[in-house]
């Protein structure tokens, strides 16, 4: 990754987006990186060439288009004033642009879900597909709780001690190190609802989910002194647990999927599941290919 790498919001002029471009405007301070707001916009199907409104059409969202990126870096330099904003405007799949334009970025910042009816560019379907297939992390923004404070609450990762699962270990010790707070490192290591693991094959695989446990967390205090963990490891549904910290967390990361097994934890379902009912922000760590 370029030492000037952005980081890309998918903007559409929604809620869901401004907290995202907020946020993204945020953590843009927090790592010392300039910001690329992007919208993405879709001609409705009707207007072809050789429809005497197409060019009209196309003018007219253009224009709507640059007056929300317009409305996003006034809110971006509202937030945080010494970020280098920059906007672009793009006819086509919003998917596809930002999975594109997320081989040079440093992570991609985008609402949970965006506007209703053709022009949305951001809808909950998008979200989801570029946690899934993006070349770098991924940061899901809902829309704002209700008496929360941003800055407020711990940095919550999950851990199996998958590949993602060290990538999203090492993005949350760093997050939880500029942020200041605790990180609270969850393995929930077994779904009980479809597993009841008793006497020697039960202790069995506790010991050996705590021993995964601690290796996946051994050797990163060295490298974040100032990072107080708090670890948790319980049986329990991974989804359940995650989503109880979250509750009281100032942002979530988890890998995009896990080991596989019984006791994968961050299946690609149980990410998918946190992107749009976690109580906070969601980062999706991304290996880069």
């Amino acid at each position: 990754m370029a030492h000037n790498a952005p980081i890309i919001v998918g903007v559409d002029g929604s809620p869901s987006s401004n907290e995202a471009v907020r946020w993204a405007a945020q953590e843009a301070t927090r790592q010392h990186a300039p910001l690329l707001l992007i919208l993405a916009d879709v001609i409705p199907l009707g207007y072809l060439p050789g429809n005497g409104f197409y060019q009209t059409e196309i003018d007219k969202q253009a224009i709507a288009g640059r007056a929300t990126l317009a409305e996003a870096k006034l809110l971006a330099e509202g937030t945080a004033s010494s970020v280098d904003v920059q906007t672009e405007f793009v006819t086509g799949s919003a998917i596809q642009t930002l999975l594109d334009r997320s081989k040079d970025a440093r992570m991609l910042a985008i609402g949970s879900r965006g506007l209703g009816a053709f022009r949305s560019s951001l809808l909950g379907s998008v979200s989801t597909a570029l946690a899934m297939h993006a070349h770098c992390p991924v940061a899901v923004i809902r829309d704002a709780r209700v008496g929360a404070t941003p800055d407020a609450g711990s940095v919550v990762v999950g851990i199996d001690g998958s590949a993602t699962s060290v990538h999203a270990i090492g993005i949350a010790f760093d997050q939880a190190s500029k942020r200041g707070v605790e990180l609270v490192a969850v393995h929930a290591w077994m779904d009980t609802s479809q597993f009841a693991l008793e006497g020697v094959g039960g202790q069995i695989a506790e010991d050996t989910e705590a021993a995964v446990f601690s290796e996946s967390l051994a050797g990163w205090h060295g490298q974040y002194p100032d990072v107080g963990v708090r670890r948790v490891l319980v049986k329990d549904r991974p989804v359940r647990q995650l989503l109880e910290e979250s509750a009281t967390a100032q942002l979530l990361v988890v890998g995009s999927h896990g080991r596989g097994g019984f006791t994968g934890m961050l299946l690609g379902s149980t990410s998918r599941a946190l992107l749009h009912t976690a109580e906070c922000p969601i980062i999706v760590a991304r290996i880069p290919m």
